[in-house]
């Protein structure tokens, strides 16, 4: 039975071969003519989109308005009724508004810039040209170019820059202008050639490495000092060359490497970041790069030393004050106000200015909130019940400093009103997370508020690394910042190891009315002494940069290394007492704690 069933069946199934087979046949049609739908759809949008940045590049060229794109719009509608109406559809989805126009414009531009930051590493010489144009009102802009020769004697010639000129083009301001054009793209000032020069040192380069020789330009306008020379330099002083001395790095009194920048009849001395294959490093013998080896040893041999008492005892011991947010609304006549949220994140007010220091209000301090560094002390308030904040700094963008949630709340909050001051490399972060209103900067660097006048933020260095992910290490810049006002100043000191660049800023931008300073997460030295400071070094900072009065920071609230959460705190007032120095003049408070510092006047509030 079985046999004969199994018989019949195979006859069935051999003669609805054909019936399967045109079954399939047609089902696959289907298919194919499904997958055909969705993809001349996407090829329509992709030439719909493709037409209009063309549009808009052409408007833009011409020196057209762009709301002339939508009258061209309505033209190419009425010319498709009239020669193709079938195709009217394909046409209308042509956006060429002002605001599409001014979209695809920047898009083109940003396009355009990123292409040539992937092309200056590989110069090895390059030159600048400047000219001067006007815009529509008649104001001045300074139009930069640039021309570099690669490894391979490949020639990119580019508009670096156009930069907007005040109402008259002192060399000065001509200079900031190409410094900060320079700073944007990564060009490094020791292989610059002045325009002309670079013909002349063509066969000298065959002949001689860029390590033998690092040339540098010289006129009226550029005055950049001779460092880290290995055999000789050429060195142009108008239209005169000669070849100076082989000689050591220069360093000043504290030996630190030095920089000089000669503006008129003044000198400035100052260290700058090194940049190298696109990536930033400190210019110091005192850094030491974090390793992986270290990391294991860090965690596998330190003892953790923390000791962590309950809940319950945390709230005796270190009390989160719920701070009078209110104490804001009142004008201070001397001194800097500020409030610890907790870790470094610090709301200073000076001259009627407000600004938030690396603000951190997650509870964790990592890319996912189920794991990583967590509070051991909540933040004292929220981000809605703070007070009106002007400015926001940020040092560096390790997740204890950068919080993407405390970005965007904020951001929310407060809109274009606030204003981020951020250091290089950080910008496409922000304005990724939704930030309009990004300042960035590099060290020495200055910005004026011009919300509020007589205001000024200045970027200055520090000591530390940067890493959000696994493939960017030190793809952005780490800085301290300066704020300072027409009577008072503040010092933000960010995440750092000691270095020399703090007696900088003392003799550059000191003394300071009030400092905020990290004094936490130091142990053990072997492995963090390159990027945190401990208490001791925490005080060289303080007298470095002359504040008037300091709060220690950057303690008590994340545990990220092993000393006694205590510690930091401790440590510091042992140092005071050390060096003879009054208790009063650099202290910690609590969380929520709001505190005036460096007050002159008994009455210190309007």
């Amino acid at each position: 039975m079985m046999r004969r069933h199994m018989q019949v069946m195979a006859v069935l199934w051999q003669a609805k071969a054909a019936e399967r087979q045109t079954r399939a046949t047609e089902l696959d049609r289907k298919l194919v003519k499904q997958q055909n739908v969705f993809v001349k759809t996407k090829v329509a949008q992709k030439a719909a989109t493709h037409a209009s940045f063309v549009g808009a590049y052409n408007i833009a060229k011409h020196s057209k308005s762009f709301s002339d794109g939508e009258f061209v719009n309505k033209f190419m509608l009425h010319v498709a009724d009239q020669v193709c109406p079938q195709q009217r559809k394909k046409f209308e989805e042509v956006s060429l508004s002002r605001r599409t126009g001014v979209r695809r414009i920047e898009a083109i531009g940003e396009d355009l810039t990123s292409q040539l930051k992937r092309r200056v590493p590989s110069f090895q010489l390059f030159s600048l040209a400047l000219d001067e144009s006007t815009n529509i009102d008649d104001a001045a802009q300074l139009l930069i170019f640039v021309r570099g020769i690669s490894e391979n004697f490949e020639i990119t010639e580019e508009l670096l820059s156009m930069e907007s000129m005040k109402d008259t083009t002192p060399g000065e301001d001509i200079f900031e202008c190409v410094e900060n054009a320079m700073y944007t793209m990564q060009l490094p000032w020791n292989k610059m050639v002045k325009e002309g020069a670079i013909v002349n040192l063509f066969n000298h380069f065959k002949e001689h490495s860029a390590e033998s020789y690092r040339v540098i330009a010289y006129n009226q306008l550029f005055k950049v000092p001779t460092v880290n020379l290995s055999k000789g330099v050429i060195e142009t002083y108008g239209d005169q060359e000669i070849m100076a001395e082989s000689d050591e790095a220069s360093k000043d009194s504290d030996g630190c490497l030095q920089q000089t920048r000669s503006l008129g009849n003044i000198e400035e001395e100052y260290s700058m970041p090194v940049i190298k294959n696109g990536k930033f490093h400190n210019p110091w013998d005192t850094w030491r790069q974090p390793s992986f080896s270290g990391i294991m040893k860090l965690f596998i041999t330190t003892k953790n030393e923390t000791n962590l008492p309950s809940e319950e005892d945390l709230d005796e011991i270190l009390p989160i004050f719920t701070p009078d947010i209110r104490e804001f609304d009142r004008s201070l006549i001397s001194g800097v106000r500020m409030l610890w949220i907790g870790h470094a994140t610090v709301v200073a007010q000076l001259d009627g200015f407000t600004v938030m220091t690396d603000p951190v209000f997650s509870m964790r301090s990592s890319p996912i909130q189920a794991i990583g560094p967590k509070r051991i002390r909540k933040p004292p308030c929220t981000i809605e019940e703070l007070p009106k904040v002007d400015a926001v700094v940020i040092s560096h963008n390790h997740y204890d400093h950068l919080d993407y949630a405390s970005v965007v709340a904020l951001n929310q909050r407060f809109g274009e009103n606030l204003q981020w001051f951020v250091p290089m490399g950080l910008k496409g972060w922000m304005n990724n997370a939704g930030c309009e209103n990004v300042v960035e900067m590099t060290w020495w660097q200055e910005h004026e508020v011009q919300s509020h006048p007589g205001v000024k933020v200045a970027c200055t260095p520090c000591q530390h690394w940067c890493k959000r992910n696994v493939s960017d290490t030190n793809e952005v810049l780490w800085s301290s910042w300066c704020i300072l006002g027409p009577k008072n100043s503040f010092h933000f000191a960010g995440d750092t190891g000691y270095c020399c660049g703090f007696k900088q800023i003392g003799r550059k931008y000191g003394p300071f009315t009030a400092a905020a300073i990290p004094i936490g997460a130091y142990h053990p030295r072997w492995f963090m002494s390159p990027q945190h400071v401990d208490p001791q070094q925490a005080v060289d900072i303080h007298q470095d940069i002359q504040s008037k009065s300091s709060l220690g920071i950057h303690w008590g609230t994340f545990m990220l290394t092993y000393e006694p959460y205590l510690e930091p705190r401790e440590l510091l007032k042992l140092e005071l007492e050390k060096r003879e120095m009054n208790p009063s003049s650099f202290v910690t408070v609590n969380h929520g704690a709001i505190k005036v510092f460096g007050a002159s006047d008994s009455k210190t509030v309007d």
